[in-house]
């Protein structure tokens, strides 16, 4: 059924975080790439296949599958292999406990925690929502501790894991192999930004390699380091815009945003 007229219906590529599908059945050969992400001991929707209960309370709903369950489905079929095994980076981090199948990221985290990414206003609901106190009461059952601060490193990890891998899928880059002993670091800075035609990048430690990349992750220029600790880049020849940085010193690597005016 049309949702809206002038809207496609059509998609390529399918996340969830955290929630679970009604009925694995409906997965079949041929369909769009997924990634989910899931806490292992999410108590509500299961990780794996089981009963899914209301958030706060032990009232259980339906069978279902979770993140593991809908990931082992789809890899069986065969429908991450547009970015299955094309996206590199710190795989000590991103193949920690995710059952061995590239889509599925697992966050190890306590019972009571199934949303980790979360947060909120407490006091904004409580005072401007009907049974504010409550809902927030209920809330924080699956989250006690919740904050901005707990919540965006996650939210960045969940980014950092989806967005290559939708890349790929989508045909910005043909791979995401960033290699395997990266640190992604905050050891650069770049002036004057915006910029009109000279950028001077500076770091803590040896430049070995810059490169830029536009927004889709297209490799616009790549240059070597001088081994310095500072380097100058001509973007007289540059198109108006934002660009990526990617500056590879001694110590590792720093992603920065630019603009060319």
């Amino acid at each position: 059924m049309a949702n809206w007229a002038n809207h496609s219906a059509n998609f390529n590529f399918a996340f969830t975080i955290g929630g679970a599908l009604g009925d694995s059945s409906w997965i079949e050969p041929g369909e769009v790439p997924v990634v989910c992400v899931h806490g292992a001991q999410d108590p509500f929707a299961p990780y794996n296949t089981g009963i899914v209960f209301v958030p706060g309370t032990t009232t259980s709903v339906v069978e279902v599958s979770g993140g593991f369950g809908i990931m082992t489905k789809v890899d069986a079929l065969g429908n991450n292999a547009a970015y299955k095994g094309k996206v590199g980076g710190n795989l000590s981090a991103i193949l920690n406990g995710r059952d061995g199948i590239d889509g599925l990221y697992t966050i190890q985290g306590a019972i009571n925690g199934s949303g980790p990414w979360e947060w909120y206003d407490t006091t904004w609901i409580k005072a401007n929502v009907t049974d504010g106190a409550a809902i927030v009461t209920n809330a924080l059952k699956s989250n006690p501790n919740m904050s901005k601060q707990k919540a965006i490193p996650f939210i960045d990890t969940i980014c950092k894991y989806v967005a290559p891998r939708m890349a790929v899928t989508m045909g910005f880059v043909t791979d995401y192999a960033l290699g395997v002993n990266e640190i992604e670091i905050s050891d650069a800075s770049a002036y004057p930004n915006p910029l009109s035609a000279n950028l001077t990048i500076a770091a803590k430690s040896e430049i070995e390699k810059i490169t830029i990349l536009d927004l889709s992750g297209k490799v616009i220029k790549e240059l070597k380091g001088n081994e310095s600790l500072n380097q100058k880049v001509d973007f007289a020849g540059f198109s108006g815009g934002n660009y990526i940085l990617r500056i590879e010193t001694t110590k590792g690597i720093s992603t920065l945003k630019i603009t060319k005016q």
